[in-house]
């Protein structure tokens, strides 16, 4: 695991894209957030697009907890890829 790329913050946080993190609103938000701050420490983007990001973000975790919850829990990359979802 010395160079698994599971040490990285980057790759870590990036769980919160998948559809069955972004049903799960309050760990999909926090790992979010965590990869905003990760994105504006290498200064890939500024603090205002974070900001719009994070805001953009909760906005779909608030659709998906209303109307789309069970459709993103069963989402399953092994049978359906994020292209298709």
């Amino acid at each position: 695991m010395e160079r698994s790329p599971l040490q990285y913050a980057l790759v870590r946080h990036s769980v919160s894209l998948n559809p069955t993190y972004i049903a799960k609103v309050d760990t999909g938000s926090e790992r979010f957030s965590n990869l905003l701050k990760v994105f504006i420490s290498k200064k890939l983007i500024n603090h205002v697009k974070g900001d719009i990001a994070l805001e953009q973000y909760k906005a779909l975790l608030t659709v998906v907890s209303k109307d789309l919850k069970e459709v993103f829990s069963e989402y399953c990359p092994s049978n359906q890829g994020l292209d298709e979802f």
